[in-house]
């Protein structure tokens, strides 16, 4: 138990030694060696808790957004588009702090949809089922269609619209915001339920 808790320790002193590091020098000019000297580890400690620096602002995400999205709550008399809104705006908070961070943050996910399984990435797609679900039973969307196939198309459209923030098409926040859930307007307006 006590080795437990060093090597837990260990880990939070090496992220926080490379966040502060990124903060200080940015994350392109940090490099693994100097995240080990400034946190007093083996090179080979940083390797027992990450394959590479990329997977310390991965995890950095991971820990913020499973936080905040924890508080996140389904609002059942919301419609789709209204609670999609609030749960997109919460996730983008943690992206749109810095472009460099994104743009690492958008490769990783990018390179990753589908093969690891992050409790980030489950998190979300879970929570926009539950969101087109009840849709299906509030008669926005049609039952016939298939909710992880939904919920694809919406994830790849959160992408689209972040990696053009981060190309410079969109200005800020809430432009990318606009644009998503405009985008999925559209898209629902196909897949609407039928009387």
């Amino acid at each position: 138990m006590i080795r437990k808790i060093q090597k837990e320790e260990t880990r939070k002193k090496v992220f926080g030694t490379a966040l502060n590091l990124f903060a200080a020098k940015g994350f392109d000019n940090t490099t693994i060696e100097e995240i080990t000297q400034k946190a007093k580890v083996a090179k080979g400690t940083f390797y027992t808790f990450f394959t590479k620096k990329e997977d310390i602002l991965v995890h950095y995400l991971n820990d913020k957004i499973v936080q905040s999205h924890d508080r996140f709550m389904l609002n059942p008399d919301a419609p789709f588009l209204k609670q999609y809104q609030a749960l997109i705006s919460n996730y983008l908070k943690y992206i749109f702090r810095n472009k460099n961070f994104a743009r690492i943050l958008l490769k990783e996910r990018i390179m990753s949809q589908g093969i690891i399984n992050n409790p980030y990435e489950s998190k979300v797609k879970t929570t926009i089922a539950q969101l087109v679900d009840l849709a299906k039973r509030q008669k926005e969307i049609s039952k016939e269609v298939n909710t992880k196939t939904v919920v694809d198309v919406i994830s790849g459209l959160n992408t689209l619209y972040i990696i053009y923030w981060v190309n410079g098409t969109l200005k800020n926040k809430e432009e990318c915001v606009a644009r998503i859930c405009e985008a999925i307007e559209l898209f629902l307006v196909g897949i609407k339920h039928q009387e």
